[in-house]
């Protein structure tokens, strides 16, 4: 049974960026694809546009971050279960976070030579706990007990790890010091909303998100927020990137007010843009992005407005749509990582 296609449900959806640069590219991009003999949702990724399970048929899993060091691929996500479980795939076998107990998910990876960071949350006296795993068997509590909170993505810069997401409904971001094991909170807004995607350049910190509830677009830079939608328009913003002074946010948006005609669209320094899909009538969402030897990449899907019947994977390479699947099945592209071939 697909689990992973629900307009609007962005909170859980979270990856990790990160590229190399020069020359000649490698596009790895992570997430899930629905398996229409057996109806169950299947964590992969594609290189160049070729699919490679991680999941498989015997269980229902979801791909969510993706890290490539040297000849490794790590891909981050959950399998669904009794309880549903944090896990990580290394080049397809999988590695198991979550204690098999407790419902866990896991959204964000990085990878430092032997070190393996995972950001996700596990369930503890009833409520979602911000979790980190510096290892497959050591975790650290980031969230507050006894309140609610969700990881949504993750970034390392020098010796500190930030994972953005929200606790008591509320848009935070954490930071962890590796050499100290220290944990920090910053608040980012005192009204509902969820932080989901960050990036960190030199001593600023950039925060994608949502404000008052989510129906507005923002991104911080630190602790001030810029606005990128207003009524009616409805919009969320789930991935953020720098180029220089460019700030790129990608998200979705309706001017109508109606989920029927959400569209997936990016911000360049504040001036939206509505990416191509295959029909103007499509739907859809862009969820990453990231930017390379000054090429944008954007991850996410578009879908058939009506049902929808099909929803298809996708990036877009500086406004050009690369589809991973096809119309004839549900996927969703989440990560991305870029290597140099």
């Amino acid at each position: 049974m697909k689990r992973f296609f629900a307009l609007g449900l962005m909170s859980i959806l979270s990856v990790a960026i990160f590229f190399c640069g020069g020359g000649p590219k490698d596009v790895y991009v992570s997430g899930t694809y629905n398996n229409t003999s057996t109806d169950k949702s299947v964590a992969c990724y594609w290189k160049n546009g070729t699919r490679v399970d991680v999941g498989t048929t015997a269980e229902e899993s979801e791909g969510y971050g993706i890290f490539v060091s040297g000849t490794d691929i790590y891909v981050v996500g959950r399998t669904y279960g009794s309880p549903d479980t944090a896990v990580y795939w290394k080049n397809g076998t999988k590695v198991v976070l979550g204690d098999g107990v407790n419902e866990s998910s896991a959204v964000a990876i990085y990878v430092d030579g032997t070190n393996v960071y995972v950001a996700g949350d596990e369930t503890t006296g009833g409520n979602p706990v911000t979790t980190l795993w510096t290892s497959a068997t050591t975790k650290v509590s980031i969230g507050t007990a006894g309140v609610g909170s969700h990881a949504v993505s993750m970034y390392k810069s020098d010796n500190t790890l930030y994972i953005a997401g929200d606790e008591d409904d509320k848009p935070v971001y954490w930071t962890y010091n590796i050499a100290s094991k220290s944990v920090t909170k910053v608040s980012l807004s005192s009204v509902v909303g969820s932080a989901s995607d960050i990036f960190v350049s030199g001593s600023d910190v950039y925060t994608s998100g949502v404000n008052n509830g989510n129906d507005d677009a923002v991104y911080w830079k630190n602790t001030t927020v810029t606005a990128l939608s207003s009524t009616p328009e409805k919009a969320q913003a789930t991935g953020v990137a720098l180029d220089g002074s460019d700030v790129y946010v990608v998200g979705a948006s309706t001017t109508t007010g109606a989920m029927k005609d959400i569209k997936p669209v990016y911000w360049k320094n504040k001036v939206r843009t509505v990416l191509a899909t295959a029909k103007e009538s499509e739907i859809g969402y862009a969820i990453r992005v990231v930017v390379n030897d000054g090429d944008v990449y954007m991850t996410g899907f578009y879908a058939d407005s009506t049902t929808p019947t099909y929803e298809v994977a996708a990036y877009w390479k500086n406004g050009t749509r690369v589809d991973l699947s096809s119309a004839t099945g549900e996927a969703n592209a989440f990560g991305i990582f870029i290597t140099q071939q």
